[in-house]
């Protein structure tokens, strides 16, 4: 503290203090960990963080950023720019910069928010324009992962302990970096701690924040409680030289409520008479200030914001040495205080809010008006650093609408230029409401209405308002039709094309020919190559939306035609998205060899996050449905590795995700299937890309029999994903998927056929996306016919359908598997168990054609090897860890009559099963778990699986006393 009281010893707080210093020496061992302290107004939050670090800083540089209520004007990224500042002078830009874990991108994006550490010798760019280009939409995402590298590379140095105050006043871009933080915090040096009061709205973005960081355990609650009656007691106690009568204090003890910060305030003013008011409690040190001293702190709560001296100097227009007369005073009371920076600022924010009370209406505007004129002249004179934000509010609360506008304006852009798009939504809405009123000032500042509606409109869908957005684009349009400018409006319908797509909702195909007539008409085209290049997006818009439509010789056609204005133009990564959305096309009309080298040409020219993304999403996607789901994992994780370095794996990259998770699953990789849906996705991230990850989790519950859940989050995505499958042919197939693998989890084949049997009557244009569900129809007609139901019909017509598809996409081994599964006999599915171990063959077929094979020879009489064939498809089972494939080979083995069964996951019924006892006998002649596998035709891995089984049902701890154990060589099954 900087006045001169001593400040008291903490009361009450030992518990929480000594789990933060726990939490400190994790840090130091490199286990990074976060924080949220919350409690009332008062009740010692700052306190308890200020007593951390200062125990702390010989071990860790202690980084504060405080959140200022600004209401709707608040600062982009504001209290983590205190931080990095504050980092930066500790550790120096060089260091920081140079880093070599600090690519160009991340570099250019720290500079942004940093643009004073700019100068000419700088080489990531001198500029306060976004760093990357906007069609990219990864600026948000890159922005966060540079602010968070360039802390994870100073904590390697030294232990930070980041300290960001008061969030709930927080804007969305700090909620957002914050979120990217805490995501990976545990592998860093960090200890972050966060401050927040918990009587907010749940409306509140941070409230949000913290309710999902803790649902998602990368962020911890530690609340404070009110004093106790004996804590109050040893804290007056510590405040004053003599106890307080007996009366007084219980006085003060119902007047606090035992919260730290009244109870200070009455022991200050326990001399007078106590106050049933809480505003007098607080305004008590005020009240007995001079009155130069009380006129200063009035002008000085008109400031949301610490106050640098020269600052204050100017606005209150004192004589120097009547001003530090003044201040002096103030400090001495208790009322302001001076921070680590050397600015002025309140003891209290409760204190400010009870002194601003205190002014006149008249003397509030003066105030803001003379200190909106102080920050003009800051940023008129600076304009890389100029408070923005903080000119917009003053001029507002000045009640001058025309600089406020011009303020707003300003601010929009600077939000904008730092990805902080909540906040430029805020100050674009107030040009908006506005503009009427200020035309005059929009003239003389050159702002064109057109121009800002289109920027408006972009900066509403950037902060995931797309409604308002496409809203916003209307009234550009309506604006648009009594000027000649067939550019404008091409641009304008090219941009609702957008928002519809990210809404999901029809009505893309006719803006776009809408707009392409437009720029026909237009003489510069063919000309002007802006407008060349403008009709090569429209073109290569138009072939997405009609590939999704399911119109792949229309994509085919326009794609043609705008790789000719890409090629026209030179923009290479343009023609690089268009060769990879036509190869697609070429694959689904059955030109599998063409489309395959439309999208090899693609890579070279993919120069740009845009089109990497594009080239890597349509590739991994299309070997997926060739079934070459090894090289389908290697693109697609090539492609996360490009997502990563734009900092959009968990928004757009949400689509690559999915990419690399479709394949893993058919390779039976649920683990690292379930590793990587624990990323999650942004909340940010547009709608198709969260209905694409629905397909994933849902097929991977059901893997693990976890019916009912997958079952709801089926059901919560109902809607959007009835919505977006009309739009989109390839999620109306993946739709099928979910509700053929919802049916089968729930053993409803009957539900599953009807689904396959509707994919087979659609009328629409086929796509090789039926491919795996017609393999699906295989494992449904066996398991319908094993019921006693007629599925010849059905059979024929899944047969039918698969030979009717391109060659390239009837993969023999799968024909092979379909044709067992279909019509089963001895010899047909003799060749399918030997095409089930084929890589294109999803490997659930290697146990769903043993079930249909040990079925057979069952009915044939050959119990014998029927049995061996279930064991097989069992030993398979616990390798997958398919627990719904698992139940249908536990009900055949127990058909048999092999014994005792154990479940997916391998855990014991009673008894060892026949298979376990086979690895016991084998364990106790001293085979290792690979000679055991080589010996029983079984992987290691599976053998490891019964060995800890056996273990377990035995009671023992080791091989060694397995070996000894009576159950070797008797069998002792049911």
């Amino acid at each position: 503290m900087s006045h001169h009281e001593v400040e008291p010893a903490m009361v009450g707080r030992d518990a929480e203090l000594a789990h933060l210093r726990d939490r400190f020496r994790g840090v130091l061992r490199g286990q990074g960990a976060a924080t949220l302290i919350t409690g009332e107004a008062g009740i010692g939050k700052s306190r308890l963080v200020r007593d951390l670090a200062d125990a702390a800083r010989d071990e860790a540089d202690v980084l504060i950023g405080r959140c200022i209520d600004l209401k709707q004007a608040a600062t982009p990224y504001g209290p983590l720019l205190e931080v990095l500042r504050t980092l930066v002078t500790a550790r120096g830009a060089d260091s920081l910069l140079e880093s070599p874990a600090l690519d160009h991108s991340s570099r250019s994006a720290f500079l942004l928010l940093l643009p004073e550490l700019v100068d000419a010798e700088t080489p990531d760019g001198a500029s306060g324009s976004p760093p990357f280009p906007s069609e990219d939409h990864s600026g948000p995402e890159r922005l966060r992962e540079a602010i968070t590298t360039v802390l994870r590379i100073a904590a390697k140095t030294r232990p930070l302990i980041l300290v960001i105050e008061d969030l709930h006043w927080a804007d969305e871009g700090t909620l957002a970096v914050l979120t990217t933080l805490l995501q990976s915090i545990t592998e860093t040096r960090i200890l972050a701690v966060l401050t927040m009061k918990n009587d907010g709205r749940r409306s509140n973005p941070a409230r949000r924040f913290a309710a999902e960081s803790e649902r998602t355990r990368v962020l911890e609650q530690l609340p404070l409680a009110r004093l106790g009656d004996e804590e109050v007691r040893a804290m007056v106690n510590g405040l004053m030289q003599h106890p307080l009568a007996p009366q007084t204090f219980s006085q003060l003890l119902e007047r606090s409520e035992g919260v730290p910060f009244f109870v200070e305030e009455l022991v200050e003013n326990a001399a007078a008479p106590l106050t049933d008011s809480l505003r007098d409690v607080l305004l008590a040190r005020y009240d007995r200030l001079g009155r130069e001293a009380a006129s200063l702190v009035r002008a000085m709560s008109t400031s949301q914001s610490p106050l640098p001296h020269a600052t204050l100097v100017r606005l209150v227009s004192l004589p120097e040495e009547e001003l530090e007369s003044a201040l002096r005073e103030t400090i001495d009371a208790g009322v302001i205080a001076v921070n680590e920076s050397d600015n002025y600022v309140f003891r209290h924010a409760l204190l400010r809010e009870a002194v601003q009370g205190e002014l006149l209406p008249g003397e509030r505007t003066r105030l803001n008006r003379a200190l909106a004129e102080i920050l003009q002249q800051i940023a008129d004179s600076d304009t890389k650093t100029a408070p923005l934000s903080e000119l917009a509010y003053h001029w507002d609360q000045a009640k001058d609408p025309e600089k406020s506008f011009i303020a707003a304006f300003a601010a929009m852009r600077q939000a904008e230029s730092k990805y902080a798009y909540a906040a430029a939504v805020r100050f674009g809405e107030h040009v908006l409401e506005n503009w009427d009123e200020s035309l005059a000032a929009a003239e003389e500042a050159g702002i064109n209405r057109l121009k800002f509606l289109e920027r408006f409109a972009s900066i509403l869908r950037n902060a995931g308002q797309t409604e308002r957005g496409l809203t916003v684009v209307d009234l550009a349009l309506d604006e648009v039709e009594g000027l000649n400018d067939p550019v404008a409006k091409a641009s304008l319908l090219q941009q609702k094309a957008y928002y519809l797509s990210h809404l999901g909702r029809p009505g893309r195909e006719p803006l776009i020919l809408q707009a392409l007539a437009a720029l026909d008409s237009d003489p510069r085209f063919e000309i002007d190559l802006g407008v060349v290049r403008l009709k090569a997006k429209l073109l290569s818009l138009l072939t997405s939306t009609l590939m999704h439509l399911g119109k792949l010789t229309e994509a085919v056609a326009a794609a043609t035609e705008a790789a000719r204005y890409a090629e026209q133009c030179a923009d290479k990564a343009l023609l690089s998205i268009t060769y990879s959305v036509r190869g697609s096309c070429l694959a689904g009309l059955g030109q599998v060899e063409t489309g395959l080298t439309d999208l090899l040409r693609a890579r070279p020219l993919a120069v740009n996050g845009s089109s990497l993304m594009k080239f890597h999403t349509n590739y991994s996607d299309l070997l997926n449905i060739l079934g070459r789901y090894h090289e389908a994992v290697e693109v697609a994780e090539e492609g996360l590795v490009v997502s990563r370095r734009y900092g959009v794996e968990r928004s757009t990259g949400a689509i690559l995700m999915q990419n690399l998770v479709e394949p893993l699953l058919e390779l039976g990789e649920i683990e690292r299937v379930e590793q990587l849906l624990q990323l999650g996705i942004d909340s940010h991230a547009v709608r198709i890309q969260q209905v694409y990850t629905l397909v994933s989790r849902v097929r991977a519950l059901c893997w693990r029999g976890r019916a009912e859940e997958a079952e709801e989050l089926y059901r919560d995505w109902a809607e959007p994903l009835h919505q977006t499958a009309e739009l989109e042919r390839q999620v109306w197939y993946a739709q099928l998927l979910m509700e053929v693998t919802l049916a089968t989890t729930r053993d409803d084949f009957e539900q599953a056929r009807l689904v396959i049997l509707r994919m087979l009557q659609d009328e629409r244009p086929q796509s090789g996306n039926q491919r795996r569900l017609l393999l699906e129809g295989g494992w449904i007609a066996a398991e319908c016919r094993s019921r006693g139901h007629e599925v010849s019909t059905f059979a024929s017509r899944v047969l039918s359908r698969w030979e009717s598809q391109p060659q390239e996409m009837q993969d023999p081994y799968c024909s092979s598997v379909l044709r067992g599964l279909l019509n089963p006999s001895a010899d047909l599915l003799d060749a399918a168990l030997s095409a089930s171990n084929a890589e294109s063959v999803p490997r659930i077929f290697q146990v769903i054609v043993r079930i249909e094979l040990s079925r057979l020879l069952l009915a044939s009489g050959e119990r014998t090897r029927a049995a061996a064939v279930a064991l097989e498809a069992q030993d398979l089972c616990i390798e997958l860890a398919h627990e719904t494939l698992g139940q249908h080979v536990k009900k055949l083995v127990q058909g048999i009559g092999t014994g005792r069964t154990t479940s997916a996951d391998g855990s014991p019924d009673s008894l060892l099963t026949p298979r376990e006892q086979q690895v016991l006998d084998l364990v106790a002649e001293g085979l290792s778990n690979r000679q055991i596998g080589e010996r029983l035709f079984i992987s290691a891995k599976t053998v490891s699986v019964h060995v800890s089984a056996v273990l377990r049902k035995l009671g023992v701890s080791s091989r060694t006393q397995a070996a000894r154990s009576e159950l070797v060589s008797e069998v002792r099954v049911n």
